[in-house]
C-alpha cells in the first residue's frame, strides 16, 4: 500500500509523492537543489517508468527528457507520456530555479 509524503534532502533536494516501505515508489516530483525536476514514476526509489526529466541548461534554456526511464536512466521516448507534463514541470523547472537563486543564508556559519 503507497503512502504519500515529502521528503527532504541535506542537499536541499526534495522529493513529494508515493512512498512503498519507506522508498519513493509510485508517482512523486524529485526537485533536485540546482532546479532540475523528475516528475513520475518510481520503482524501489529510482526512476522506473514513464515520467519527464526538465533542467535548465548552461546557455540558459531549458533541456528535456520525456518518455521511459528504467532504473533512474532515459531510455527514450515511449507514448503516450503526455506533453502537459513536460510543460508544468517546465514551469515548475524555472520557478525552482528562481527561489534557489533568491535563497540567502542569514546569520553567521
Amino acid at each position: 500500500m503507497h503512502s504519500h509524503g515529502v521528503l527532504k534532502f541535506p542537499s536541499k533536494d526534495r522529493y513529494e509523492g508515493q512512498f512503498e516501505q519507506g522508498l519513493m515508489d509510485g508517482y512523486g516530483v524529485y526537485v533536485w537543489a540546482d532546479g532540475t525536476i523528475y516528475r513520475g514514476d518510481w520503482v524501489q526509489g529510482r526512476m522506473h517508468g514513464c515520467g519527464v526529466k526538465i533542467w535548465r541548461r548552461p546557455d540558459g534554456g531549458i533541456g528535456s527528457q520525456e518518455g521511459k526511464f528504467l532504473g533512474d536512466e532515459f531510455v527514450g521516448p515511449v507514448m503516450p507520456c503526455s506533453k502537459d507534463g513536460a510543460f508544468e514541470a517546465a514551469v515548475e523547472a524555472d520557478m525552482a530555479s528562481y527561489q534557489a537563486r533568491s535563497f540567502q543564508v542569514r546569520g553567521r556559519w
